[in-house]
């Protein structure tokens, strides 16, 4: 009988795709059956319908002091028993986010082995709490290290893990709808879109004309957040993309000379390991600031530069961006020295197959 791996995670694309690359990793190694548990937000199954492994929803919410979240977090626990159970022997490797947690806690009252890919500088508190079932957690920073000192979990660095295609940019396709002769500037709010960045190009628009000769660009705006770019951008001289949500980033940032967007932990590691220029704008809301701290990475090493969101400041937001993106796109000779400190970084070149190897150990 095969082992099977369950992933664990979801909710957005930066816990699900780390897991889609270590799936593919482990798919080179063994004769595995690998399933997932994620969220039931349109956003996973959008991404792994795509996927040749099975997937079971669970309707755990975030964390909160009411009887939702409790209801949910029963009836997640109590089907991810019922799962991993009928599956042994089996490993669970938790990826992040709340689904996570029931089937980690699943995996402790059953005896099952798990692991955590934790790729955030800084892991949550209940990331913290239920990490520390696992057996061991891979650390995308080494800054993130000294919050497993406790010796409940073997922590090591790894890198993040990325897929298949970011490792193969010379088989990657150019999509049909650029054109050949311009750079490319592709700016993304993440696979949920950002309104204040959506709304700082469109507070753009018209400045960016004076790149039409040269550049194109691609806005990834997030699913029903598109309808006002479109309008702002129709019958510009720039040349302007428009899509609401896309799972084709290596291409598109095979293809980049610039990139412009949120500093989760996965849009980091893909700027980097791309070799891309990126002018990063951390999400501004969380009590922790890890966008910030996961920018000041890229920022340290002379590959980025960090525009601030100003929250409901919309026109501050776009003096931000302007300010730094401008005066990049207007020189060459910088774009490529950035690339250069860039693709010298070797960030998670083996990520996939460490953690892989990590995983069939057990």
């Amino acid at each position: 009988m095969s082992k099977r791996i369950f992933f664990a995670g979801g909710g957005t694309g930066g816990h699900i795709y780390p897991s889609l690359a270590a799936a593919e990793a482990l798919e080179k190694r063994a004769d595995l059956d690998i399933s997932f548990f994620c969220s039931e937000r349109a956003v996973d199954s959008e991404i792994l319908d795509n996927q040749p492994y099975s997937f079971f929803p669970l309707p755990a919410e975030k964390f909160g002091l009411n009887f939702s979240f409790a209801a949910g977090f029963i009836k997640s626990l109590l089907k991810s028993i019922r799962i991993l159970k009928r599956s042994k022997p089996c490993v669970v490797v938790g990826c992040g986010g709340f689904v996570s947690a029931p089937v980690l806690l699943a995996a402790r009252l059953l005896a099952v082995p798990s692991v955590f890919i934790n790729i955030d500088i800084i892991p949550g508190r209940a990331n913290r709490l239920f990490i520390n079932m696992c057996r061991e957690v891979y650390l995308q920073f080494e800054d993130t290290l000294k919050y497993f000192d406790s010796g409940k979990v073997a922590p090591l660095v790894t890198g993040c893990p990325l897929r298949n295609a970011f490792s193969q940019p010379e088989k990657l396709y150019k999509p049909s709808f650029l054109s050949p002769d311009k750079k490319l500037l592709l700016v993304s709010g993440a696979s949920s879109g950002a309104l204040s960045i959506n709304k700082a190009m469109c507070l753009l628009a018209v400045e960016f004309e004076r790149f039409a000769q040269s550049w194109q660009i691609v806005v990834i705006a997030g699913r029903g957040k598109s309808d006002e770019l479109r309008e702002v951008y129709a019958g510009r001289e720039i040349e302007a993309h428009i899509l609401e949500y896309t799972d084709q980033m290596p291409p598109l940032l095979a293809n980049a000379s610039l990139a412009a967007g949120r500093s989760g932990a996965l849009s980091v590691a893909e700027y980097a390991f791309s070799g891309v220029p990126a002018v990063c704008i951390p999400y501004p809301y969380h009590k922790d600031q890890h966008q910030l701290l996961n920018a000041r990475k890229l920022e340290e090493k002379g590959v980025a530069l960090i525009a601030e969101d100003c929250r409901d400041d919309y026109q501050s937001t776009a003096d931000n961006l302007r300010n730094s993106l401008f005066p990049l796109m207007e020189d060459e000779k910088r774009l490529e020295e950035m690339k250069k400190k860039s693709l010298n970084l070797g960030s998670g070149r083996n990520a996939a197959e460490l953690i892989a190897e990590r995983i069939c150990s057990f």
